[in-house]
């Protein structure tokens, strides 16, 4: 893959925005749009097929889920390189990140390409990943697997 794509699809930090669900061109935001598109109008002919008294609440569960694809489809961030907040001094694509401007000071693209790193401002394991096996390597190896997991393993 081109690393043009592969710097839009990694975050300094290491991070994929491909797998965050706020992505514009991510998986996430294409897969509930295409769901959305295919299951337009599929709440009003499967009630239909139910019986009356159950017509109402499953009215109602199919357009939460439908509201939560149209939600999902509508992401619009484009990554924390693209990002104008990225721009600001000491903020990248979450609030009080400094990597994207670190990176830029450093005259790098990922904090595993920095003389210094680690660092205090960046240690992280995708970092130390990405400088074992590169980007493209690391992309492959982690664009499956959700850009949330590691939370998810800290709070179980």
């Amino acid at each position: 893959m081109e690393k043009e794509k592969l710097l839009n699809y990694i975050a300094p930090c290491s991070l994929l925005c491909y797998t965050c669900m706020s992505f514009k061109d991510g998986p996430s935001s294409t897969s509930a749009k295409k769901v959305y598109n295919y299951s337009d109008g599929w709440g009003e002919f499967y009630n239909t097929l139910i019986p009356e008294e159950k017509r109402e609440e499953a009215y109602k569960e199919f357009s939460a889920f439908q509201n939560t694809l149209k939600f999902l489809g509508g992401a619009s961030c484009p990554g924390c390189r693209n990002n104008p907040q990225s721009n600001k001094s000491g903020w990248g694509c979450a609030e009080g990140c400094v990597i994207p401007a670190c990176v830029k000071e450093h005259g790098v693209d990922f904090c595993a390409e920095c003389d210094e790193f680690p660092c205090q401002t960046c240690d992280n394991t995708g970092s130390k990943r990405i400088k074992e096996i590169g980007i493209e390597a690391y992309f492959e190896e982690m664009k499956d697997i959700s850009h949330y997991i590691r939370y998810k393993k800290e709070t179980e």
